[in-house]
């Protein structure tokens, strides 16, 4: 299967999943490694989790947020596009003040990680954002360089 089908074919299932947020975490020109990226990635998952969800966060993997992120100019300007859902159930409990305020803790986390950074952080409702988070995937091997939040719950 060629990389544009292949795109296409991630782009297709995207979309049966009912995401919440389109972000975009930046570095803003910064000269950062796809290693780099990826640890900022990882730190943001677990501070953006332990807000929403506590001190316990690590213990309670279905309650953490679920993402995909999608890398893009990882040699001139690093930025990953995701798509991200808080656990629903988030929103009817104590957490449920943290979650009115995802929009806002997304870009707190990310500047506190990266302060020359950049934070886009909108609902996603009926937009094509799934065609334009994954516009560079058939380029080279962006296509190894996709991360799921799952990856990091061994953390």
């Amino acid at each position: 299967m060629n990389r544009n089908r292949m795109r296409l074919e991630l782009v297709r299932r995207l979309q049966e999943i009912d995401y919440a947020f389109a972000i975009t975490l930046g570095a803003n020109h910064q000269d950062l490694s796809t290693r780099a990226m990826r640890n900022l990635l990882k730190s943001w998952d677990a501070q953006e989790n332990r807000f929403l969800n506590g001190g316990s966060w690590v213990k309670r993997p279905d309650e953490r947020i679920m993402w995909i992120a999608f890398p893009e100019k990882l040699e001139v300007n690093p930025h990953w596009h995701l798509m991200a859902s808080p656990d629903p159930a988030g929103f009817h409990d104590h957490r449920a003040l943290r979650y009115k305020t995802f929009e806002k803790s997304v870009e707190r986390t990310w500047l506190r990680l990266l302060p020359m950074g950049t934070v886009h952080c909108v609902p996603l409702r009926g937009s094509n954002w799934e065609y334009y988070a994954t516009k560079e995937l058939a380029k080279g091997d962006r296509m190894e360089h996709y991360v799921l939040s799952r990856e990091f719950q061994s953390i």
